[in-house]
């Protein structure tokens, strides 16, 4: 069973993410210089070009995230099959994921506040030895339908763990 993806809205959402962050820092980054160069009373047009190389450097940043953020929505799959879930994810570097369902413990909706205004949810897939810190085994991006897709997953891994136990009664 596959897990459709809400491609655009985890695309504009990781986006706006991302550009928020770029802009924070870029603005914290570019705050420093020109102070300096105030202070030290440099010429006007040698402001300008640092802003003008500044504003070059962000635009270009921007570009290359907006390009990162379209492979990897566009990498992701999830699946279900054969008592395991599949996460498949990456662009750089391809990950797969393979979890047993029945060694999942829970799948926790997450919803921030940026995500909530992009309509989206992660489904966290929590698991007894995940990372030791209580962390997610893997987590599942902007699926759509998450309340159902969530009931789902459950329903797939109460078949797992009944089959476990009849091969292991057996």
């Amino acid at each position: 069973m596959r897990f459709e993806i809400q491609n655009n809205q985890l695309s504009r959402f990781l986006r706006t993410n991302y550009a928020l962050m770029i802009g924070l820092l870029g603005f914290m980054s570019l705050f420093l210089p020109i102070s300096i160069m105030l202070a030290e009373d440099a010429r006007v047009s040698t402001i300008w070009t640092v802003v003008g190389i500044f504003a070059t450097v962000l635009i270009l940043g921007y570009a290359l995230m907006a390009w990162m953020v379209r492979a990897f929505t566009q990498s992701l799959s999830y699946e279900a099959k054969n008592g395991i879930l599949y996460i498949n994810e990456g662009f750089v570097v391809y990950r797969r994921k393979s979890i047993p369902l029945d060694r999942v413990t829970d799948f926790r909706l997450v919803q921030g506040l940026l995500m909530r205004t992009f309509g989206i949810w992660k489904i966290e897939v929590q698991t007894a030895g995940a990372n030791g810190a209580g962390g997610a085994e893997g987590v599942l991006w902007a699926v759509q339908g998450p309340l159902a897709t969530r009931d789902t997953l459950l329903q797939l891994r109460d078949a797992a763990v009944k089959a476990q136990r009849i091969d292991a009664a057996a």
